[in-house]
């Protein structure tokens, strides 16, 4: 069967349909030799067509491509070099494409075109490629005009042909983002629509042959031949893999998400605030997609942009881009985000530096068809390397509009992390659960001055009532310090109110803010009656799995011999930990290959662990952000999880005190472990147990 069952129409206008699927795909998937003119080629096409494509080889189908290359103004010299013969810089440029492609997908879209430039039909290459350059009447390079054609030809078994000519070049955003407008011809509807195909035929003869008067059409050099079979696929299996793994992402995943009511809501009104301000969404809720969805409707209205993603900890970095590719695979998007090129930027990646500079001029310069070389970057970056004065500069040298997106925003609002804060970032978005930082009114007024405020709040109680995050139970346990613990931190305090006096200062906020950062609060944190409490909770939830267990530095020791005693198999993640090694320490977690996880210093902030399901506290900051982000760690929903469960270790001063002879220093102590309890209770399951634990706490010591 051929191209006379297919109902085409005489053209087609992507604004109004998806010319991929009403004519692309039906038509390719009946062809057997493929003949195409195109300004432009990009291996992105295959991603398009994954299945026609594939059917295309197996029924050992042929493409003739000639196409311009993709080289920057101030490259001209080499295409000059070319046309003399000298293919050596050219294929280096193309060479590093290729082998530097961050997408994981076009990285196999690239090994398939190796595959059928290698892959011989009737002594042919399936796939032979040709580059068309502009020349003067003199054979020089031609710098100010371009390769332009845009026409194909396609045969069926039958020899039935059609031919198109139009606007759209061979690359995915070609067929399916961009809007493009093409007429069709076809060889048997009648004599004008015949004699319109044979032209194009003869069109791509006089290229393909090189016979054209003002274009110089060379092959596909041998080098850039070679780098291409380096990356195909080397066997039948090897090649059924790769298909299985882009029929896995591309066609059985083709039903796509969209964003949730909430979120839709968040990017609107975003919008209507011209672009700038917080979300203020409860850990968990999806505010990494949410900021996808917003850059999703800014690249609907702009042509060229740079994003910057900055996170406040380098793991943090390989966790958005994972979420980025997952968010182009698998939600509707206005823009096909096929196109974007991706730069991380961090202490950890080699020559980023020179990797960035690269990509900038490539944003700012235009290519030998004066078109920009690049029009959307976006970059992932860390809070302290957007504050560096390296990015700063090199950032600063971008002549293309600029939109920051900041994850955990209060931790950029330091004095040295504001600096990253550049005005020339006209676009802004800010995301925290929490955007307020603890104690420091001034880098809160900074950060509400730069995204100007809070336009869409969704807290824990909202995402729960909703269904979005799990349910929880928070189980207390109360322990007391030992006399000389108290008497330690009596002294402490004493010692503190001295320096204080010293100084002049005598607020609260001083007191607490030293009293959180001091030797003292590592007395609340690591007190001894904490490990009798944790081995019998250890006991009681035996087998573990799924579990975090918090702790402070000076824990950790005695912790992990407790957990050695019970053959407990677990990992311990802190700040040292590589990015990589804290990422597969979380997917073993997930996998049941440790029980546990203990975390000191880290797992507070944005890190995904959806599997995760009992959370063990034994040490806490007083900052209302740490608690807030691990319940939330707790709560993400996951494939048979029905329930988290919080197991809260809270220190007072002695147990079954007599309230004659409670002192106000007891009291500040009991009063701000209090204020944990008080947020974990509102939205727990079991509110009314939890409540009967602490009551008797509260009643002994404040009322």
């Amino acid at each position: 069967m051929g191209f006379k069952e297919l109902d085409l129409k005489i053209g087609y206008d992507s604004d109004d349909v998806d010319i991929s699927e009403v004519f692309y795909k039906p038509v390719l998937s009946k062809s057997i030799f493929y003949k195409r003119l195109s300004g432009y080629f990009s291996s992105s096409t295959f991603a398009v067509v994954l299945k026609e494509i594939l059917e295309f080889s197996k029924r050992g189908g042929k493409i003739q491509l000639v196409t311009s290359p993709e080289i920057s103004e101030k490259d001209y010299s080499i295409i000059n070099d070319v046309i003399n013969g000298n293919f050596k810089e050219f294929e280096n440029i193309i060479i590093k494409k290729i082998s530097e492609e961050p997408n994981s997908l076009f990285r196999d879209c690239n090994a398939i075109m190796g595959w059928l430039l290698s892959n011989q039909i009737d002594g042919d290459p399936q796939l032979e490629i040709k580059i068309a350059i502009p020349i003067k009447a003199n054979g020089e390079l031609s710098t100010n005009n371009i390769f332009h054609q845009k026409v194909g030809i396609l045969f069926d078994q039958e020899n039935n042909k059609i031919s198109f000519e139009g606007s759209v070049n061979e690359t995915g955003s070609g067929w399916k983002g961009n809007i493009e407008r093409f007429k069709i011809s076809t060889s048997w509807k009648n004599d004008v629509d015949k004699e319109r195909v044979e032209m194009d035929i003869q069109t791509f003869k006089k290229f393909w042959d090189n016979e054209g008067k003002r274009t110089k059409v060379i092959k596909l050099p041998e080098a850039v031949k070679k780098e291409f079979m380096k990356i195909r696929p080397k066997s039948t299996e090897e090649y059924n893999k790769i298909i299985q793994r882009l029929e896995n992402e591309l066609i059985l995943k083709s039903e796509k998400y969209t964003l949730r009511n909430y979120q839709q809501d968040a990017v609107k009104s975003w919008i209507e605030n011209k672009n700038k301000g917080i979300f203020e969404m409860a850990t968990a809720t999806g505010k990494t997609f949410t900021a996808f969805g917003a850059i999703d409707q800014i690249l609907k209205q702009k042509g060229r942009l740079v994003i910057i993603i900055s996170v406040p900890y380098t793991h943090l970095v390989e966790q958005w881009v994972n979420e980025f590719e997952n968010f182009k695979k698998n939600f509707k998007t206005e823009s096909t985000f096929q196109n974007i090129k991706i730069q991380k930027c961090y202490s950890e990646i080699n020559n980023w530096k020179i990797k960035i500079e690269q990509r900038i001029r490539d944003i700012n310069e235009k290519d030998m068809n004066g078109k920009y070389f690049l029009n959307v970057l976006l970059i992932f970056t860390t809070h302290s390397t957007l504050s560096s004065n390296n990015f700063i500069e090199l950032t600063s040298k971008i002549n293309s509009e600029v939109m920051i997106v900041v994850d955990e925003v209060h931790s950029a609002g330091s004095e040295l992390r504001s600096l990253g804060l550049q005005s020339k970032f006209e676009h802004r978005l800010g995301l925290s659960a929490t955007p307020n930082r603890y104690f420091d009114d001034e880098g809160t007024q900074k950060l509400i001055n730069y995204f100007d405020k809070t336009v869409f709040e969704f807290s824990i109680g909202d995402a729960i009532r909703d269904n979005y995050l799990s349910k929880y139970d928070y189980n207390p346990e109360i322990v007391a310090l030992t006399d000389d613990e108290f008497l330690k931190y009596k002294e402490l305090t004493a010692k503190i109110a001295r320096k204080l006096a010293a100084r002049g200062l005598n607020s609260e906020e001083t007191e607490i803010s030293s009293f959180i950062e001091g030797e003292r609060a590592s007395i609340i944190a690591a007190a001894e009656s904490k490990y009798f409490s944790f081995k019998i909770l250890l006991d009681k939830l035996m087998p573990l799995k799924h579990c975090l267990i918090y702790c402070h530095s000076k824990q950790l020791e005695r912790v992990k011999e407790i957990l050695y005693e019970r053959n407990i198999i677990f990992h311990q993640i802190t700040f040292r930990e590589p990015t990589e090694t804290r990422i597969e320490i979380l997917k073993s977690l997930s996998n049941e290959m440790y029980s546990a996880v203990v975390a000191v210093n880290c797992l507070d902030e944005g890190v995904d662990i959806p599997s995760a399901s009992i959370g063990i506290i034994l040490a806490s900051s007083g900052n209302p952000r740490q608690y807030i982000q691990r319940r939330g760690r707790l709560l993400r929903k996951a494939e048979g999880k029905t329930m988290a469960k919080i197991y809260d270790i809270l220190v007072v001063p002695f147990l079954n005190r007599n309230a004659e002879d409670i002192t106000d220093l007891e009291r500040k102590i009991v009063r701000k472990e209090l204020i944990r309890y008080d947020d974990f209770i509102k939205f727990a399951d079991n509110k009314k147990e939890a409540k009967i634990v602490i009551d008797s706490i509260r009643k002994q010591y404040l009322d």
